[in-house]
């Protein structure tokens, strides 16, 4: 309904016919033209004539040539935004500790040494599904990580590897921790 209306109230003027140009070509534009002569019709070539610009025809303008090149500021280096790199490496270095760990737990509650003291994994250590509910952590840590990276908190940007960084080095310690118990017969901790 909006779009008739306005379709109806916005129009745009007519172009004036004089704006127009109108391009007319004579039989000698063609290129060749039949020339009867007496007792022979036979199509021959004949120079084309040039087109000569009328009064009522535009003038055709030249190209503009810009006086001096153009040329672009060059890209100014980003110190303060951190490397994604850099954060892609931390993640894959947590979840590998994290499957470590959980490699590690498995091993030692598999044995019958030891169980489980995590509240939150109790329910999946007895089968693989531990592997995967294990890496809710990491994922957890690797997007405030990656919130940090963003902020526009200075502190934030300056510490947002700490977060990644302390899941690692806990998973890797809790995985030494559990080949500890894996040796060490009789201790029922995990």
């Amino acid at each position: 309904m909006l779009l008739a209306i306005a379709a109806l109230l916005i129009h745009f003027p007519a172009v004036p016919q004089k704006l127009i140009p109108i391009v007319t070509s004579t039989t000698a534009d063609l290129g060749s033209s039949v020339v009867s002569t007496p007792g022979r019709t036979v199509p021959e070539a004949t120079s084309p004539a040039p087109v000569l610009p009328t009064s009522w025809s535009l003038p055709l303008s030249r190209p503009m040539v810009f006086a001096s090149p153009i040329y672009l500021a060059p890209e100014k280096p980003r110190y303060g935004q951190p490397s994604r790199r850099l954060w892609l490496t931390l993640t894959i270095a947590q979840h590998g500790a994290a499957t470590f760990d959980a490699w590690s737990t498995r091993r030692v509650i598999s044995s019958g040494q030891c169980q489980e003291q995590n509240p939150l994994l109790k329910p999946f250590a007895g089968n693989a599904s531990l592997y995967a509910a294990i890496q809710v952590g990491p994922i957890v840590l690797d997007y405030l990580g990656r919130r940090m990276m963003k902020s526009q908190q200075g502190w934030a940007r300056h510490a947002w590897w700490l977060p990644q960084a302390m899941g690692t080095a806990l998973s890797v310690a809790s995985a030494a921790h559990n080949l500890r118990l894996a040796c060490v017969p009789g201790d029922t901790r995990s």
